[in-house]
């Protein structure tokens, strides 16, 4: 698996680098209907001046923003349960999808616990940004009407890990990389 993953790596882990005290609170506040109807025409609108970088960015507070904007192929996350990791992977797996025709890949441990961690929250992103993104169930892939290729993926079975070795993919975030 490492090195199918060598070129390119997110990784995802438990431990460590607390919240960026700068963070906004991403648990859900109660909103009016007036306040979440403005939300979501800002977010409409900023996508469709062909803005989704910063529709995205501006779902994540400053340490996933960095990370995000990070330029480095190779980058590595370490903090603590409830930082924001799926939250802000979710996001990261669709933006070079929606900018370009790609793949994008998460790795789970297994393919079950990749779409248990992934697969509702790509949907989310998905219906929260009107994209168009249809969702083959059995396959665990996104697929956006550009061609582009979200798709969750196990490491659990080298064989099926060989199989990706060779696909051109714009982003694969790895979940956990300290179990493989």
């Amino acid at each position: 698996l490492r090195a199918v993953l060598r070129e390119r790596f997110v990784v995802e882990g438990a431990g460590g680098v607390g919240v960026h005290p700068g963070a906004r609170d991403v648990r859900a506040q109660p909103l009016s209907l007036e306040q979440l109807a403005g939300q979501t025409l800002a977010r409409a609108r900023t996508v469709e001046r062909g803005s989704v970088r910063e529709a995205f960015l501006g779902d994540l507070f400053g340490a996933q923003a960095e990370f995000v904007l990070d330029p480095h192929p190779a980058k590595a996350v370490l903090c603590p349960r409830r930082a924001g990791k799926t939250w802000a992977a979710s996001r990261y797996l669709y933006l070079p999808a929606v900018e370009r025709r790609c793949i994008t890949r998460f790795w789970g441990i297994t393919r079950e616990r990749a779409r248990d961690l992934m697969w509702q929250p790509l949907k989310a992103v998905d219906a929260r940004y009107g994209f168009g993104a249809e969702f083959n169930e059995s396959r665990l892939v996104a697929t956006l009407p550009n061609g582009s290729e979200i798709r969750l993926a196990g490491a659990d079975k080298p064989k099926e890990a060989e199989k990706k070795r060779g696909d051109k993919s714009a982003l694969e975030i790895v979940d956990e990389a300290s179990l493989f």
